[in-house]
């Protein structure tokens, strides 16, 4: 599980909207990347949107996915896309 989940995004997991999703940052322990990628993209109702080089991914999720994502190896933590700046 992610060291630290944003507590926006532990609401939508604890209480997920059908059919809603949301656009969250992953942030990844050192060489994770290329797995936390592959793996993102074998996910049912997750597409991936962007790799930066900072060790950070940018996904959409259904809010049902979450739990999924922060299962994920090598991720140490999940925040709303909002919260990126904070996190550069």
């Amino acid at each position: 599980m992610a060291e630290f989940v944003h507590p926006d995004t532990e609401d939508a997991m604890s209480n997920p909207t059908a059919g809603a999703s949301v656009t969250v940052i992953l942030v990844l322990e050192k060489e994770a990347t290329a797995g936390v990628e592959a793996a993102v993209r074998g996910m049912a109702r997750v597409s991936h949107r962007r790799t930066f080089d900072t060790g950070m991914v940018l996904v959409e999720a259904s809010e049902d996915q979450l739990d999924a994502l922060c299962d994920l190896s090598g991720v140490k933590s999940i925040s709303p896309e909002e919260e990126m700046e904070s996190l550069a």
